[in-house]
């Protein structure tokens, strides 16, 4: 059996291999960027949402500090979970569709009959509850799947909270099954939800770059979307993308863009650009507001003033939406590496409960730590089924 060590500080030969491209972070993990044997893991204490300015390097991006889900699965508990699907209600503007289909009452009762069967200290009735909460949440996600494929097909800028609503679910499914020490099943499960996720995530995250994803590489966006982080989130989208060879296409693409940007414009999803909502403004009333307008560097000539003020609006948008792809892909990686934990902890031969308790034995932590590193002592090569 591998050895491990937890940890409250981050080991500064990892942190030196991950400055230097050797290792790579991906959900919770962190792995050989070319043999993906895993060297670390990461855990969440409790602290991280009260520590906005003292984030460890190890997480870098911001779209890794506004995901729903947690590093692991071994944190996400089900007073956490109905926590973080009680704040997508409230992002959600058509919580009337979820109501309607049943969806949101079958979630909250199955993971509150869950929460209530790990209390039980009789097995079997622990089972049968457990096993009554799958039923129910099993029925959920099939209600969701049609509703989000629908928010899809549109380009809605509710599509996000769609597809947290249905890791929420999927992730509560196998909590259920890793309480009735049915790992396995929770790990093919957690395979399936990735599985079901991937293309979902994928298309919405090709929607969000539109027809022109060399539009975030705009001078004008340079101080909000560092460079790196287009190209990583590019290289996700297409892994076949070559870098050097991008860049060097990106010029021709903004001027493409600038010479179409009416066309452009017009191919933009809602979740970008409603012109329901987004044109309800005069444009005299906006004019007063930015002083600066005639003079935008992008703006080609002879455009309109309408024109003038969509393209202003979705300039200043953009940074926004890129935090919403980066957000959708950290998001997913997390859900992806889950059942990886629980092969870890088979491959460690420990109880997924042993897994759960692990703390560093003597260590004073700093105030209050935000990570645990859990570091093995050799690699361990994960693979899914």
């Amino acid at each position: 059996m591998t050895s491990l060590t937890t940890t409250f500080r981050l080991p500064e030969p990892i942190a030196a291999h991950l400055a230097a491209g050797v290792y790579e972070r991906v959900g919770g993990v962190v792995r050989d960027s070319q043999t993906k044997q895993v060297v670390m893991w990461l855990r969440e204490t409790g602290q991280m949402n009260h520590l906005p300015g003292a984030i460890p390097s190890v997480l870098s991006s911001l779209g890794a500090m506004t995901s729903l889900l947690n590093l692991g699965v071994s944190t996400m508990g089900f007073a956490l979970i109905l926590q973080r699907l009680e704040g997508i209600e409230r992002q959600i503007d058509h919580l009337g569709e979820l109501i309607k289909i049943g969806f949101h009452a079958k979630c909250v009762a199955a993971i509150e009959l869950a929460a209530h069967a790990v209390r039980m200290t009789d097995a079997a009735n622990r089972r049968q509850m457990a096993i009554e909460a799958i039923a129910l949440l099993t029925e959920a996600r099939g209600l969701l799947v049609p509703l989000l494929d629908a928010e899809l097909a549109q380009g809605s800028s509710t599509v996000p909270s769609y597809l947290a609503a249905l890791s929420l679910t999927y992730i509560s499914e196998a909590r259920c099954y890793l309480e009735i020490e049915e790992a396995a099943i929770a790990c093919r499960l957690l395979e399936h939800a990735a599985a079901t996720l991937e293309p979902r995530v994928r298309q919405h995250v090709q929607t969000l770059l539109t027809a022109q994803p060399a539009a975030y590489l705009h001078s004008s966006l340079k101080r909000t979307i560092p460079r790196h982080r287009i190209l990583n989130v590019l290289c996700w989208a297409n892994p076949d993308l070559k870098k050097r060879g991008f860049l060097r296409s990106v010029p021709p693409q903004l001027a493409a863009l600038e010479a179409q940007s009416i066309e452009w414009i017009d191919s933009l999803p809602k979740a970008i650009w409603n012109p329901a909502i987004d044109d309800q403004e005069s444009w005299a009333g906006w004019a007063i507001r930015q002083p600066g307008l005639l003079l935008a560097p992008w703006l080609p000539s002879g455009w309109v003033h309408k024109q003038a003020q969509q393209a202003s609006i979705i300039e200043h948008r953009l940074p926004k939406v890129f935090q919403t792809i980066e957000t959708l892909i950290e998001g997913f990686q997390r859900l992806q590496i889950y059942s990886l934990e629980i092969r870890a902890t088979q491959q460690l031969a420990m109880s997924f409960d042993s897994w759960q308790q692990l703390a560093p034995a003597e260590e004073k932590p700093p105030a209050p730590p935000p990570l645990m590193y859990i570091v093995f002592a050799e690699p361990l090569l994960l693979k899914q089924s």
